[in-house]
């Protein structure tokens, strides 16, 4: 008997007896994927699968420590600090003011620790039509205020958190500590340089005998949305005048980035992260050289088709395995630097990931992960988050990564050319990108045609009637009355 197979959103769909399994071509079946969403890569509501990101830089930060963990950071070391994590980590002050102030004073701080003098400020920019709205809208499932920032005397919000869910708050926000520091940072700063970027813009600001001077850094105008391609673009900028640089960020995406273009920019890269007296400080050039430049060239693919913000993970596998099954074999390196070079993946490229995948779930006799789904399916295994994803979705997820590791590698460009997501995995959906995560209908159709509904008395509304949730007309199996799709049955 094959029992609990959860297909098209309901239980037991299929469970019956051996005689009535003949008539099934399991090996036929598998190539779907088997629900409204893949649940080797989604979650039941459609939602991106997660997995701990952080995970790949603790592995790659162990793998060769304590040779590239380092204590202190070295006197005159140039900071660029991840504009979003430092205003995720600080408490808000009673106004917008005193919050501005004390970000620049959180600054200016941490640069006379180390007797520095300049320190960039890089902030993501919030778009509406971005492939990361799945993401923020998670972030944002508590709730958001939206709420126009005035002036320096204005409280700021007692729901801090959801004030900083909202994107267009976000945005407001960081042109707002511009603004209030054009004012305020000559008597904060010191003998520093503050770099600031806010929207496409990047200014400078420093003290000499004439005040505060304020200069537009045309070098650093920049298009690029997300914080994590600027700080890359930072450091190549700061490395011209600088022999130490200092990455503060937590993020495992600015991590990656730096170990990949670490030999393009050209001072000695140190990686901090951790908040307060548990910070680790990684020496990024170090770590660089031990794992070799090939490789951390292809952590830029390896780590968007693991699973980052806009690329959805594979569930049951983590970060951790993922990095041990790519250093397994020498040919995976070139596999993942072939990831990004280009938008849209080659079919070679697809092919080759395709047997990665099946070598991830240790189904080294295919290179075919329908075969792999079939054979870990009749070995017991009937759960679809135990079985890898059907090729149709894969090769959706293999396009996701291939763009965003696309993104990534051309970190180091002001003002990058990026073709539209459409067709790389993504769709336009009510005027927002949303993931595009099969072709293939979600079952046979000999399936599809026993899916139905039980809606009595909520009259199919989408989100609840099964039939909807598919894009399948209601039919005569179906208990509800009246419904304008009903039909007598499914073409």
């Amino acid at each position: 008997m094959i029992q609990s197979i959860q297909l098209l959103g309901a239980y037991d769909l299929i469970k019956t007896h051996r005689s009535s399994v003949r008539q099934i071509n399991i090996e036929e079946m598998l190539t779907y994927c088997l629900g409204p969403f893949p649940q080797a890569l989604a979650n039941v509501d459609g939602s991106l699968a997660k997995t701990n990101k952080a995970k790949l830089m603790h592995v790659l930060q162990e793998e060769f420590h304590p040779s590239t963990t380092v204590k202190d950071i070295p006197n005159g070391s140039v900071w660029i600090w991840d504009a979003m994590a430092l205003v995720q980590q600080l408490k808000p002050q009673p106004t917008f003011g005193q919050y501005a102030d004390h970000v620049l004073r959180t600054l200016v701080h941490s640069a006379k620790e180390t007797n520095s003098t300049e320190l960039h400020f890089v902030c993501d920019t919030y778009t509406n039509l971005s492939v990361k709205n799945a993401e923020r809208s998670r972030r944002a499932e508590q709730g958001y205020q939206r709420i126009k920032i005035y002036g320096d005397e204005q409280k700021t919000p007692k729901q801090w958190k959801k004030f900083l869910a909202c994107g267009e708050n976000k945005n407001n926000l960081l042109e707002y500590f511009f603004q209030r520091w054009a004012i305020s940072a000559e008597n904060i700063i010191g003998n520093n340089t503050i770099i600031t970027t806010h929207g496409s813009k990047c200014h400078a600001m420093q003290v000499n005998e004439r005040g505060l001077v304020i200069t537009e850094i045309k070098d650093l105008e920049s298009t690029h949305e997300e914080a994590d391609t600027q700080i890359v673009l930072h450091a190549a900028y700061a490395a011209k005048s600088c022999s130490d640089l200092v990455i503060r960020s937590p993020d495992t995406n600015v991590f990656v980035l730096t170990l990949a273009f670490c030999k393009q920019i050209d001072s000695h890269l140190y990686f901090h992260t951790g908040k307060e007296r548990d910070t680790h400080i990684t020496d990024i050039s170090r770590l660089h050289t031990h794992l070799g430049e090939a490789k951390c060239d292809a952590l830029v693919g390896l780590h968007a088709f693991s699973g980052c913000d806009t690329v959805s993970a594979l569930h049951n596998v983590g970060k951790a395995k993922a990095y041990k099954k790519f250093s397994s074999k020498t040919e995976y390196t070139s596999v993942f630097q072939d990831l990004g070079t280009h938008f849209t993946p080659s079919a070679e490229l697809c092919e080759a990931l395709e047997a990665f995948t099946c070598d991830l779930y240790e189904q080294t006799d295919s290179q075919d992960v329908n075969i792999a789904r079939a054979n870990l399916f009749k070995s017991g295994k009937c759960s679809e988050r135990d079985l890898p994803p059907n090729k149709d979705s894969l090769y959706k997820h293999i396009h996701r990564a291939s763009y965003q590791a696309a993104v990534h590698r051309r970190s180091l460009e002001c003002r990058p050319d990026f073709p539209p997501p459409v067709n790389h995995g993504w769709k336009m959906v009510g005027g927002v990108y949303e993931v595009d995560w099969m072709t293939l209908p979600p079952a046979p159709e000999a399936i599809l045609e026993l899916v139905h509904c039980s809606c009595k008395k909520t009259h199919c509304v989408k989100g609840r009637c099964t039939c909807k949730l598919h894009d399948l007309p209601c039919t005569n199996l179906c208990q509800c009355s009246s419904c304008e799709t009903r039909s007598s049955g499914r073409d």
